[in-house]
């Protein structure tokens, strides 16, 4: 929109759909807008521009952004997530990709635990359970 190139809606739309492909999605989601720029403006400095700026959107929403988003959603860091991300693709290759934080979300609930947990399990008797105090 503001470099004014078409279907600029159109072209973001498309790359938050592709953004849930691993790897090739960004890829993607950069390359077919920078084409159409080049066609569009037929020059090689507007393509190099929006592609650029695509580069840059993408890498401070996958490196910085997405990390920090979901880390936060989960109570995880965002290192953690980075890991699981990539620990899930060495492993399981794209599928992994997908599964990694989940699978991590899982882990982390089965091992440690919480006391969001007993506070939020208020209607048991027990003593060490809600310590006598009244439920939220």
């Amino acid at each position: 929109m503001y470099a004014g190139l078409e279907l600029a809606t159109a072209w973001g739309g498309l790359a938050f759909l592709l953004n849930y492909i691993p790897f090739l999605g960004p890829l993607v989601a950069t390359v077919f807008p920078t084409l159409f720029a080049f066609v569009q403006y037929e020059t090689w400095q507007a393509a190099l521009g929006v592609f650029l700026a695509l580069n840059f959107i993408q890498v401070i929403y996958g490196s910085y952004m997405e990390p920090r988003l979901a880390g936060n959603a989960f109570s995880l860091s965002p290192l953690m997530v980075m890991v699981a991300v990539f620990f899930g693709g060495l492993v399981w290759g794209i599928p992994g990709v997908f599964i990694g934080v989940p699978v991590l979300i899982t882990v982390m609930t089965a091992l440690v635990p919480r006391r969001a947990i007993r506070r939020r399990s208020c209607g048991f008797p027990s003593e060490e359970v809600n310590d006598g105090k009244q439920c939220r």
